[in-house]
């Protein structure tokens, strides 16, 4: 049997073709589903739990009004969000706004945007951002990912990666991490 970290980092490897991952590709593995629709906030998605759709899934709803780059940077902050505090009866909803975009490099230090920035980029990339010749802007434009969330990745030998990482914090997500 794999522990949690390593089955999501299995999961990031079959979504990853060519150094980027396929973030809806990897929302659609944990089992979530992505619906685009009209805010009149300046919410740019809002992760809702099962029992809050319809649908019977959790649900990542985008903005119709996003850009792509938007949409692939949100779909991972709003899987790790549902992955650190997945409670199918939750009726709370966690959002993410212009706001929070325009600043995420704030939280760069969080457990939050470390997995998700984890989510978003292979470990490869993780390793070489580090690094004075690695072009940020460049690998961002290349992955259809925001720059300032690309910034926030930073490698990390105390941790151990995402599987370090997964590991070591007390989640429940049994129901969503189905272990073979």
């Amino acid at each position: 049997m794999s522990s949690r970290g390593e089955y999501l980092q299995k999961l990031v490897d079959h979504c990853t073709k060519d150094e980027v991952v396929d973030t809806l590709a990897l929302a659609e593995q944990l089992n979530c589903v992505v619906v685009h629709k009209t805010f009149s906030t300046a919410d740019k998605g809002v992760l809702l739990p099962p029992n809050a759709t319809r649908l019977g899934r959790t649900a990542i709803v985008l903005s119709e009004d996003n850009s792509e780059t938007e949409n692939r940077t949100l779909i991972p902050l709003l899987l790790a969000d549902y992955i650190l505090n997945n409670n199918p009866d939750a009726v709370k909803r966690f959002s993410c706004d212009v706001f929070f975009l325009a600043e995420v490099r704030r939280y760069r230090a969080s457990r939050h945007m470390f997995l998700a920035t984890r989510l978003a980029l292979p470990e490869s990339i993780i390793e070489k951002i580090s690094g004075i010749n690695f072009d940020t802007n460049g690998y961002a434009r290349k992955a259809c990912l925001l720059p300032n969330f690309v910034n926030c990745a930073f490698h990390s030998h105390e941790v151990g990666g995402l599987l370090g990482l997964i590991d070591s914090l007390d989640m429940v997500p049994a129901s969503l991490l189905k272990l073979a």
